[in-house]
């Protein structure tokens, strides 16, 4: 970041923060963003590229901390990604005495109210609560000189299109909109038409999307063994902390009970909970209270967790650049990651379609047998055994025990490990027992797909609506 002229303050939070070389996205939107703010522009990158640091360094390095105005306005789709988009340019801003608020819904508007009146240079919100601010008149935008709109389509996709144009009529026309998408759609297209003449185009090619430092897996199962397979991979994975990936609120809520009932720390993130409570299962997340999170696309939307090692996707999502997003929550800062995803046979076509389109190489997982799970737990019983064998102190009950297990032989000893495994870390179905399981939320979903076409719920039409999510 030395090569570009940023505040001597700015580069002093970027040496902090251990950030020292810029990605593709902010090697190329820096000198442009930097050169002239007035500069309308359109990013075009997937999540997980840097883009958050593309805008936020020119946004933050042009802002005038002598003037108590908003002066810049960010907005993303949901909460989740505001609060991130804010927790991102915090310590930079702060850096060069600039003040920065976050608004969205879902929690205390009285908050936000106090946090308005103390004069932010920089408002990060959601369209919803921020256009409610400026009807109350808490939010003026007349000296805001940046709009930034972050991962523009996904925010149309969800119904936004009306919101943000009411508030970019709420700025003034010499303003700059820096918009940022992973695609160009109608609505994105018809956005720069509207309100970005003549604009500067910054893109990273979609066929190098996926992180280099992902390895990308696929498992053909059938779907009333999916949840015994994702169990079989959680069993066998030493220290995996990660995300599970569902289509629908209902079949996430219904999986996170399942893990937390078989014995795994797992929780839930979806759009039906209320958002103090999806700030603490994030913060217990990210304070590693649980290894699982298992989330709805939208609901971990602009999620950034260091040190996630997996990514499992509960089923193939209907939208290709969803499985972009996905995998790209692991694999970041130069770490390592590895993504699963678990299809039916009928879902192989749409994974080479997505294999094509990106020339991604995704290579086929063969799911641990039930048997190579109970020797690993045995394993890991008699380690345990041994480590204790080697503790100095003894006791008058050594004699008693030694006694007890002569009088086991081999086929005995071996019978009672195997039961202890099982009574400890529970049971799996065997490769010769059939599983049999209710229709989970996600097999009754496809049905009625199905029944109702199946081109509706394998089509374009992304994120089907906002109320399954």
């Amino acid at each position: 970041f030395n090569q570009f002229p940023l505040h001597p303050q700015i580069q002093g939070a970027l040496v902090a923060l251990g950030f020292t070389e810029p990605t593709p996205i902010q090697a190329q939107t820096l000198p442009i963003l930097l050169k002239d703010p007035k500069t309308h522009l359109h990013g075009q990158a997937q999540t997980g590229t840097g883009k958050t640091l593309a805008f936020g360094l020119p946004l933050v390095h042009h802002i005038d901390p002598t003037s108590k105005k908003v002066q810049a306005l960010v907005v993303a789709p949901t909460r989740e990604l505001a609060v991130q988009i804010y927790q991102s340019l915090l310590t930079i801003a702060q850096a060069r005495g600039i003040s920065i608020a976050a608004v969205y819904g879902g929690v205390s508007i009285e908050r936000q109210f106090r946090d308005l009146r103390s004069m932010p240079q920089i408002v990060v919100g959601t369209p919803g609560r921020l256009n409610d601010h400026i009807n109350r008149r808490t939010l003026k935008l007349d000296d805001c000189q940046i709009v930034v709109l972050d991962e523009a389509d996904i925010m149309l996709d969800m119904g936004f299109k009306d919101e943000v144009e009411e508030l970019i009529s709420a700025t003034p026309k010499t303003r700059a909109l820096w918009l940022f998408s992973a695609t160009v759609k109608d609505g994105i297209s018809d956005l720069i038409k509207s309100h970005m003449p003549n604009p500067a185009s910054v893109r990273v090619s979609s066929t190098n999307v996926a992180s280099t430092n992902t390895a990308q897996f696929y498992a053909v199962v059938p779907r009333r063994s999916r949840f015994e397979a994702l169990c079989r991979i959680i069993e066998t994975t030493e220290d995996l902390y990660g995300f599970v990936f569902c289509q629908t609120k209902a079949l996430t809520a219904e999986l996170a009970d399942m893990l937390i009932k078989r014995g795994y720390r797992a929780q839930a993130l979806h759009g039906d909970m209320g958002q103090n409570l999806r700030n603490q299962v994030i913060k217990g997340f990210k304070e590693k209270r649980f290894q699982l999170l298992v989330a709805t696309d939208v609901a971990a939307r602009g999620l950034d967790v260091p040190d996630v090692t997996h990514v499992i996707n509960y089923g193939l999502p209907e939208d290709q650049e969803i499985y972009i997003h996905r995998i790209g929550r692991t694999g970041r800062a130069g770490k390592l990651g590895i993504a699963i995803t678990l299809i039916d046979s009928n879902q192989e076509w749409r994974l080479k379609s997505l294999v094509r389109r990106y020339k991604m190489n995704v290579t086929p997982y063969e799911i641990p047998t039930a048997s190579s799970i109970m020797e690993k737990r045995v394993v890991k019983i008699i380690n345990e055994l041994k480590q204790m064998a080697n503790i100095e102190s003894r006791n008058s009950y050594e004699m008693a025990v030694a006694q007890q297990l002569a009088t086991l032989n081999h086929d005995e000893l071996v019978k009672a490990l195997v039961g202890a495994a099982q009574k400890i870390y529970g049971s799996f179905a065997t490769e010769q027992e059939q599983i049999h399981a209710a229709p989970s939320s996600d097999d009754r979903e496809e049905s009625k797909q199905r029944r109702g076409g199946g081109r509706r719920f394998f089509g374009a039409r992304r994120f089907g609506g906002r109320s399954r999510y």
